[in-house]
């Protein structure tokens, strides 16, 4: 699951309540409130020089905003391992990967759409627009398997029987045959 706007979007007061929960250190807290409350955009044009508050965004450029992000992305990792302990949450960056196994198609069905909701409803709670292009994949040996259905704001989210996620692409059976295929390709179009 990819949150869009992670960095341009995620509001001061996000980025405040997340260093608190963090328990971020006083001074530390105090610098970074005041370097993101006293941000200007400045431009000038014909001799006339305009500037504004930033309202909103993770400084660019910098260290800063993953370190600011991750501050703002453990509440929703928290939330998901006190919530929902029988599923593993794993963030990197923007990026949010959930897994879930059980005993049968329903119940991990009906598990993963609850998780889904909660963090559609964590997004929402941030001003966060909800990203409706996750990329979902049952892990299964089996060749027959129930069609499970996921959804998100309405809208049906589509089961994938590939998905790359930090660079390993990774198959329904995990054979690891398509990571392997791409993988022996780039090295030979590079020799």
């Amino acid at each position: 699951m990819d949150v869009i706007g992670a960095f341009s979007d995620v509001t001061f007061d996000s980025l405040i309540d997340g260093m608190i929960q963090n328990r971020v250190n006083a001074i530390c807290s105090r610098l970074i409130r005041h370097m993101l409350t006293n941000r200007y955009a400045t431009t000038s044009f014909n001799g006339v020089k305009r500037s504004i508050v930033v309202k909103i965004r993770c400084p660019q450029e910098s260290v800063r905003s993953p370190f600011l992000w991750s501050i703002v992305k453990e509440e929703i990792l928290t939330l998901l391992a006190r919530k929902f302990s029988q599923i593993y949450s794993h963030g990197y960056t923007d990026d949010l990967g959930l897994i879930a196994k059980g005993m049968d198609d329903s119940t991990v069905t009906n598990l993963m759409q609850r998780v889904i909701n909660a963090v559609k409803k964590w997004c929402i709670g941030k001003d966060l627009p909800v990203n409706d292009k996750m990329v979902i994949i049952v892990f299964t040996r089996r060749i027959k398997f129930n069609t499970v259905l996921f959804y998100l704001i309405g809208k049906q989210l589509a089961i994938n029987n590939e998905v790359k996620y930090l660079g390993v692409t990774m198959d329904r059976q995990l054979t690891w045959c398509p990571h392997s295929r791409a993988r022996t390709t780039l090295v030979r179009v590079k020799s």
